[in-house]
């Protein structure tokens, strides 16, 4: 065969992200839409129940997760917003905010998806912000590249 080869799995992620892009520091960059409220804040960085530290990926994907038991929920589904806006263009606004992502890769090519580093960590805003700001990796449907990369 006269190509680079067979693909392979580089990173998994525990939720959708999307926007993947090398870095000149032969990382990647990647985005999500993740809760940076201060709940979120305080479990980042803390170990879980196996001992991993938490990082922002994967305390919004338990929290989506606990979110859609509706045992747990009672069915409600609410926001209760604090501030403006709560609406933009044709979509309700929710607790996430868009944040890019580095992900380093070893030499051997693989991602660690367990070092990823939120370049906005702690920021309660979007990047790209607003309808207009590129590529809008805050909705939920199919604009998002699937959680295996």
């Amino acid at each position: 065969m006269d190509g680079p080869g067979e693909a392979s799995l580089l990173a998994e992620f525990p939720m959708s992200v999307g926007d993947l892009e090398w870095t000149e520091h032969g990382g990647l960059a990647v985005a999500a839409s993740v809760y940076v409220d201060q709940e979120a804040m305080d479990e980042n960085g803390k170990p879980d129940k196996d001992g991993k530290t938490k990082d922002l990926l994967q305390i919004t994907a338990n929290r989506d997760k606990a979110l859609k038991d509706d045992d747990k929920t009672g069915g409600l589904n609410a926001v209760l917003y604090k501030r403006l806006p709560i609406r933009e263009w044709d979509r309700w606004l929710d607790a996430k905010f868009a944040h890019p992502f580095y992900v380093p890769v070893d030499e051997s090519g693989k991602a660690d998806a367990a070092k990823v580093t939120d370049l906005l960590e702690g920021v309660p805003t979007a990047v790209p912000s607003g309808a207009f700001g590129g590529s809008d990796v805050r909705n939920n449907s199919s604009s998002r590249s699937s959680s295996k990369h």
